[in-house]
């Protein structure tokens, strides 16, 4: 029963590693800039993904500042 139980919490790490480093990844390889007249969108691990959206096209754009934490 100890046998089964540390090798079920060990696969459960093992999903949890994978995941986290899945989500860092893909975070890493998700990119935006501003060119002259447009918006450029980039993502994509394997297969980059480039979408252009004309600045025209953005009706408006709205910044949140939070409050930093103490």
């Amino acid at each position: 029963m100890i046998a089964s139980n540390t090798i079920e919490r060990t696969f459960g790490l093992l999903a949890l590693a994978l995941v986290g480093v899945g989500s860092w990844v893909r975070w890493l390889r998700f990119t935006w800039r501003i060119e002259p007249g447009q918006l450029v969108i980039e993502h994509g691990l394997f297969q980059r993904r480039r979408r252009v959206i004309p600045v025209a096209r953005i009706p408006a754009v709205q910044t949140v500042r939070k409050i930093p934490l103490r």
